[in-house]
């Protein structure tokens, strides 16, 4: 020890040439007024306060205080957290007005012999500050000679800190002995003579120890730059490139690219604390942005119910719905995004397991419930290609993940319809400027994750990440529940909010061919006659705006166009879409008694031909 403090105190010795003027100028006793022993106290919770802060920043994002997440660590908490961490060391620190022994008064006191004679030194407290870009670690300490005399000092080390486009920056600024600014070139200085008087002592060696960054003893810096993080991922990637942590690894880059590319986290040192600013404004949506209205069809009063919605069902509807549209009009027949989106909806349990709530324990009395994850996921469709969009709420933020998909399939391949993914958008609201929402156009790694993605109930990934929609896999949705053979697909194209598909029959299986052409020869007639109009008045409340009424109202606009038609009033495929939309939304009993009325007057031995399609072999229940 002793020989420690003479190469470090020698250099000081020869500035300023006489121990007495140095103690004059090194002596500080401020640090007993600058302790903040304010925030020593029994209860003293620095985790509370970090979680209290964090709640805050997050409330005053929702309620519009703020357009970015500001995360103020002030230096109360930090300075809470050392004073935690010492008393797990010297559980007897607190060095309070009531403090009456060392124990409590010191982080540690120890005697030390020097030359005949001994002194005590004691380490009184430890605390920063944060002044503009500048961050002030300070230690507290005491010297008593055998005489009783105390002698105190304050070492203050200062060290300035920077976030800049490409990198950040840690550097050394100079240590303040009392009212003695050393600086840099003087430590530098005293390091050297360190490793000479220490061989042992190698502080070149610890340069090449740093993992990440570039650490410069000579100019007692630290540089990390932003593009090395994204590096070190990608070599991890490379070493390992069939672990399974391989694509959360790429996934991570490029998260990490475009946080730093977009400046959307960003560390500011300012007066009494630090600031991290987190630009959540780049990719919050506005508070109207939601899912689909029809997506809350499957909703009761405690959310997802998914007893409110029979796939089966609706899928039968959807296939009576291609017979109309058949019988009616010479339009192909088409599935709507709505089909999808409900199927994928129900299918994924209402996206329950995408989400997740976790509790802040702020204190003993005191919580804070942070919901986390993706409230749903959905399809629009037009004639260029897709939207896939992707509701997300992170602690009552909401942002609108949006990813344009253009159709780039073979015209000449008609079973299939490919999209490739273009363009992502974060937050981005109706009429948005650019620069207030994030757009990514670099897709590789998105799309090498959507390679290893389970298939959707519409299709599957290829091998560069492309949507790829097939005949075969629409097939397979629309027969859930049929019989084999009762829905082929031969054909696809695209047009707004649609697909529009060739559905025929198995031609080899004759007798399915037949009774699906006498049941539309059936619908046709009974479509247009009076007693269905009658029957169905006396179950339907036509006279109270709803979805009743509106099923009411379809059948009276087919019946009009039907009877006289013109080019001006005909029957197209979106009128047999709303009235079988419109039906979908009737209760089971109101909806069962619809279809009574078809049924009573279709000839019974056609109606059942058309029942038996619908029942499945493999299953005992007819939808």
């Amino acid at each position: 020890m002793k020989k420690l403090i003479m190469v470090i105190m020698i250099p000081v010795f020869v500035i300023l040439g006489t121990p007495a003027l140095l103690a004059a100028i090194i002596y500080d006793g401020s640090g007993e007024n600058n302790m903040p022993v304010h925030l020593y106290t029994e209860d003293a919770n620095a985790e509370q306060m970090l979680l209290t802060e964090l709640r805050d920043s997050i409330d005053d994002v929702k309620d519009g205080i703020t357009q970015d997440m500001e995360f103020q660590l002030h230096e109360d908490i930090i300075n809470t957290a050392i004073f935690q961490g010492i008393r797990e060391e010297n559980a007897d620190y607190m060095p309070t007005d009531t403090c009456d022994n060392d124990a409590c008064n010191y982080i540690v006191a120890e005697p030390v012999p020097i030359e005949g004679f001994e002194i005590n030194l004691r380490v009184v407290g430890a605390w920063v500050n944060f002044e503009q870009d500048k961050f002030i670690f300070s230690v507290f300490l005491e010297v008593q000679l055998d005489d009783g005399f105390t002698y105190r000092t304050v070492v203050e080390t200062h060290f300035k800190l920077d976030d800049k486009i490409d990198r950040y920056e840690i550097e050394f600024d100079k240590v303040q002995l009392g009212n003695l600014p050393i600086p840099k070139s003087l430590i530098t200085s005293i390091f050297d003579l360190i490793t000479k008087q220490f061989p042992e002592v190698n502080l070149d060696d610890q340069e090449d120890k740093v993992p990440l960054g570039e650490l410069d003893i000579a100019n007692m810096s630290y540089t990390l730059l932003k593009a090395d993080i994204l590096d070190k991922l990608e070599e991890e990637q490379a070493q390992n490139p069939d672990g399974d942590d391989t694509m959360g690894l790429a996934f991570a880059s490029q998260v990490l690219s475009i946080i730093f590319d977009n400046g959307l986290v960003e560390f500011e040192a300012v007066d009494n604390e630090f600031v991290l600013t987190a630009g959540v404004s780049k990719f919050r949506s506005d508070d109207t942005s939601d899912i689909p209205a029809y997506l809350y069809e499957m909703h009761d009063e405690n959310g997802f119910n998914p007893d409110l919605f029979d796939p089966e069902e609706y899928l039968k509807n959807q296939f009576t719905s291609f017979v109309f549209t058949s019988a009616l009009t010479d339009e192909p027949f088409r599935i709507n995004e709505r089909l999808f989106n409900k199927m994928i909806y129900h299918g994924a349990n209402g996206f329950k397991s995408a989400r997740t709530t976790q509790t802040l324990k702020i204190s003993e009395t005191e919580s804070e419930e942070i919901s986390v994850g993706l409230e749903a996921l959905w399809f629009e469709i037009d004639d260029d290609g897709i939207l896939v969009n992707a509701l997300f709420e992170i602690a009552g933020i909401k942002s609108l993940f949006t990813i344009t998909a253009d159709e780039i399939s073979d015209a000449a391949n008609v079973t299939e319809l490919i999209f490739e993914f273009t363009e992502i958008n974060f937050g981005k609201d109706l009429g948005e400027v650019p620069d207030n929402y994030l757009s990514v156009v670099d897709l590789d790694v998105f799309k090498q994750l959507f390679k290893e993605l389970d298939d959707f109930p519409i299709g599957t990934f290829n091998d560069d990440g492309n949507l790829v929609i097939t005949t075969a896999k629409l097939t397979e949705l629309l027969s859930e529940g049929t019989q084999e053979g009762t829905i082929v697909i031969d054909s696809l194209n695209t047009t707004l909010d649609a697909i529009l598909i060739g559905v025929a029959p198995d031609p080899a299986n004759q007798t399915l061919v037949d009774a699906l052409d006498a049941f539309k020869d059936e619908i046709s007639t009974v479509i247009q006659s009076e007693e269905l109009l009658a029957g169905i008045d006396g179950v339907l409340d036509n006279e109270t705006p709803g979805v009743e009424q509106d099923v009411y109202n379809s059948v009276v606009d087919i019946q009009a166009a039907l009877a006289d038609p013109s080019d001006d009033n005909t029957v197209t495929g979106d009128d047999i879409e709303a009235l079988f939309e419109s039906v979908s939304a009737l209760d089971e009993d109101t909806q069962q008694a619809f279809f009574d009325q078809f049924e009573a007057l279709i000839d019974p031995e056609t109606f059942t031909d058309y029942e038996d399609l619908f029942t499945n072999p493999d299953t005992t229940t007819t939808p």
